[in-house]
C-alpha cells in the first residue's frame, strides 16, 4: 500500500522478455501482467534482476532466504536516489510486543498513527483497531517484510494496527497457526 513515485517505465514487452514470459507480438503480454501498473512492473522486474526463483523450485530455507518485494522496492529506491521520507516514518509510531501462545510467546508489532484521534478536538475519542496478518502463505515472511504495508495502513486509515506474527509451516502444523492467530486477539 506504500506509494513511491519511481521514475521507471518498464514496457510490457521488456517486462515480458525479462521475466521470460511468452509474447506473441510486441504489443501483447499475458493479460494479468498487462493490468500491472508501471511501478509494480518495475518492482517485479527488479525482483527478476535480484534472481528470485519460483518458490515451487526451492526448499523452504531457500525460499525464505531469497529477496522479497520489499527488498526490490528498497533496491529501486536506492538505484534512483529516493530516500525514505522521515516525515512518513514519523507519522506512525511502533512498539514491538509479544503475546502468549500455546507453545510460548510470539512477537507482534503495534502501529499507532501520529494523526491521533479521528475527531479533532476530542482527545478521548478512541481510534479504530485493525488486526493485520502479514502475507507469506504461512511459510514465508515476517513482521519486517510487511512493515511498510502495516505502517501505511495505520497512517492512511488513521487506525491502530496490530500485526501479530505467527508460527510458520512446515515447522508448525497448520492448526497451531490458527490457534496462534486466535490467541493474538
Amino acid at each position: 500500500v506504500q506509494t513511491c513515485a519511481l521514475p521507471i517505465s518498464v514496457s510490457e514487452t521488456a517486462w515480458a522478455q525479462s521475466s521470460k514470459r511468452r509474447v506473441s507480438s510486441a504489443s501483447h503480454v499475458d493479460p494479468m501482467h498487462r493490468r500491472t501498473d508501471g511501478e509494480m512492473r518495475a518492482v517485479l522486474h527488479k525482483l527478476s534482476q535480484l534472481g528470485v526463483k519460483p518458490v515451487s523450485e526451492l526448499t523452504v530455507e531457500q525460499a525464505r532466504a531469497q529477496p522479497s518485494a520489499s527488498d526490490a522496492v528498497q533496491a529501486l529506491m536506492q538505484q534512483h536516489g529516493i530516500k525514505p521520507s522521515s516525515k512518513d516514518r514519523g507519522a506512525v509510531q511502533t512498539e514491538d510486543v509479544s503475546y502468549p501462545a500455546a507453545e510460548g510467546d510470539l512477537p507482534a508489532r503495534i502501529y499507532i498513527p501520529a494523526a491521533g484521534p479521528p475527531h479533532p478536538g476530542q482527545p478521548s475519542s478512541p481510534l479504530p483497531v485493525v488486526v493485520y496478518f502479514h502475507g507469506g502463505g504461512w511459510v514465508l515472511a515476517d513482521l519486517d517484510t510487511y512493515d511498510a504495508s502495516a505502517r501505511a495502513l495505520a497512517q492512511q486509515v488513521n487506525a491502530i494496527v496490530i500485526a501479530p506474527d505467527y508460527r510458520h509451516a512446515p515447522e508448525s502444523k497448520r492448526s497451531e497457526e490458527h490457534t496462534s492467530e486466535l490467541q493474538s486477539h
